[in-house]
């Protein structure tokens, strides 16, 4: 896939684009963009967007953002950009974290959110330091799934996670979510070694229209350890709306209910 620039007010940002339908925005995190199972069904229903935070998949940093809150302010005029009206948002890791500072800045552009394994809502004190040799595996519960996707600009070494600076736990961030109306899905691995069981319950808390869902037998990384799983609760979510933690299952999918039913 090509990279595509869009050029902002004062800077530029790369993205890569695929499929066609309602707009989709995908924000990744440190491995940048991946093809992974869930996008590649998601396309054939929506025009999804994935910008590159600034620095990853080889692209270049842009000195005036040192913080996921300064470059918010970036992703939303992208947003502003290229959106018919609002848009729904996936954000994965640190691009979750970056589209809840971009949903809580500006709520009005974003419809329904969802947050997978968001960095940013962290109690642990404990910092895990990620290098090369052990990102896979600290990463994925099954490594070789991540391997099979990767590829030379998707190699993350400690540099890349130095970029930026950002809280384990971004208190200003975590009550700003209180304000919010948007629908939201909030998805995290059992297993995940990075972000705490204990971080999913706390934004449920905060967010009034929200679900929280554990991804079993999965890591962080949990589009990778549980590839249909995940398509699943992704499209489900995103066509149904308030209704899709309803059991269709033997029932015809055609009857069940869509989020444009109950607007």
């Amino acid at each position: 896939m090509k990279y595509y620039e869009a050029n902002l007010s004062n800077n530029s940002l790369k993205y890569f684009k695929i499929g066609k339908g309602r707009p989709l925005i995908y924000i990744p995190s440190f491995e940048g963009f991946l093809l992974t199972e869930s996008i590649k069904e998601l396309s054939k229903s929506y025009e999804i967007f994935i910008p590159i935070i600034p620095g990853f998949s080889n692209t270049s940093k842009i000195s005036e953002f040192e913080s996921i809150e300064d470059l918010s302010k970036l992703f939303i005029e992208f947003i502003e950009q290229i959106k018919a009206d609002k848009v729904d948002l996936i954000g994965y890791s640190l691009g979750g974290y970056l589209g809840s500072w971009i949903t809580v800045k500006r709520p009005d552009i974003i419809d329904q959110l969802i947050l997978i394994s968001p960095l940013g809502f962290d109690l642990n004190d404990k910092k895990i330091e990620l290098k090369q040799h052990n990102f896979e595996n600290l990463v994925y519960k099954y490594p070789d799934r991540f391997s099979d996707l990767n590829n030379n600009e998707n190699i993350v070494n400690q540099d890349h996670l130095d970029l930026y600076s950002y809280e384990k736990l971004d208190e200003e961030l975590l009550e700003k979510l209180s304000s919010l109306k948007n629908l939201t899905l909030i998805l995290l691995g059992n297993d995940d070694m990075i972000v705490p069981s204990i971080s999913g319950q706390i934004i449920k808390e905060k967010i009034e229209h929200s679900y929280f869902i554990y991804v079993y037998d999965s890591g962080h990384g949990i589009e990778i350890d549980q590839p249909k799983r995940v398509t699943t609760l992704l499209s489900d979510f995103l066509m149904r709306g308030q209704a899709f933690i309803v059991n269709w299952s033997g029932r015809d999918e055609t009857e069940a209910p869509t989020r444009e039913m109950a607007n």
